[in-house]
């Protein structure tokens, strides 16, 4: 499923959904296929390997040791339905660079361009309760680099029951050519 929000900032991607077990391997290798920075194929391989008895990973299970070359490009946060937003909890120094600001502890709405929490905002539904990942490309246009393109992979987390509560990502930016490099 291939949603664009505001076509030319945002282009968002659903996964297939995990509530109930881990879907068909072809449904998991077409979502990967689309998955166009190795960063982003590595988090969603990581995440993949924490599944216990056919349930998305508790937070508890995701150790940062065992990912270090993703530690820089690394998104965590937590819903916030007091907020109806996202909370920050950490962001790796790549990211801390590129928004020109720690937003640990921040809502998501106060961090991200309009246009991007829009988007995140109109799948928050997919991701905590249907238990979809989220492939977003969000343009730089916001920040005047109308040529550089972030794919942001979005993975949903357990914090300790069966709904998902938190997520985990990573950004990476994709050029022109097709080539990514990290967010700088």
């Amino acid at each position: 499923m291939s949603q664009h929000a505001s076509a030319s900032t945002v282009e968002v991607i659903s996964g297939p959904s995990f509530v109930r077990g881990v879907p068909a391997a072809s449904e998991l290798e077409r979502f990967r296929a689309r998955l166009e920075t190795e960063s982003a194929r590595a988090l969603w391989d990581y995440w993949r390997s924490k599944f216990r008895d056919d349930v998305i990973p508790l937070r508890a299970d995701i150790q940062p040791a065992e990912m270090k070359e993703l530690l820089p490009y690394l998104l965590l946060w937590e819903w916030a339905p007091e907020e109806a937003s996202n909370r920050i909890r950490l962001a790796g120094t790549a990211l801390v660079e590129a928004l020109q600001k720690n937003p640990a502890r921040m809502l998501s709405r106060d961090v991200f361009p309009a246009p991007w929490e829009q988007a995140i905002q109109a799948h928050a539904a997919a991701f905590y309760e249907e238990q979809r990942a989220q492939i977003y490309r969000f343009s730089m246009a916001p920040f005047g680099r109308t040529h550089i393109t972030n794919e942001f992979l979005a993975l949903p987390l357990r914090r300790d029951t069966s709904a998902a509560t938190m997520g985990i990502g990573v950004a990476f930016r994709i050029v022109a050519e097709g080539s990514p490099l990290p967010i700088l």
